[in-house]
């Protein structure tokens, strides 16, 4: 998708990507360090019907965010988005 100069930079040089599972109609994702001292972060890009989510983590620390919590993230976006595009009332959220 958008992957090319900015966007690929924002999780580090040598980030590395995750899958995200079946959200959306397409996805990709990157993880690895984009602080100055090697602090995680990762992107996500979601295409749901017409809509094109982008999502970017960071922790302050080490240990702050993993794929897993990205991942739960970029799905409740997705759902949202695919809830609205439905018209429906978006209801999904994190936990639930």
């Amino acid at each position: 998708m958008l992957w090319d100069g900015y966007y690929s930079r924002k999780a580090g040089q040598r980030a590395e990507t995750f899958g995200l599972g079946p959200i959306g109609d397409e996805r990709d994702a990157r993880f690895g360090t984009s602080g100055f001292h090697g602090e995680p972060g990762a992107v996500t890009q979601t295409r749901v019907g017409t809509t094109l989510l982008w999502t970017e983590a960071a922790s302050a620390g080490k240990g702050g965010i993993d794929t897993d919590g990205v991942r739960d993230l970029a799905t409740v976006l997705a759902e949202r988005v695919r809830q609205a595009q439905d018209g429906d009332t978006p209801s999904a959220r994190l936990g639930g």
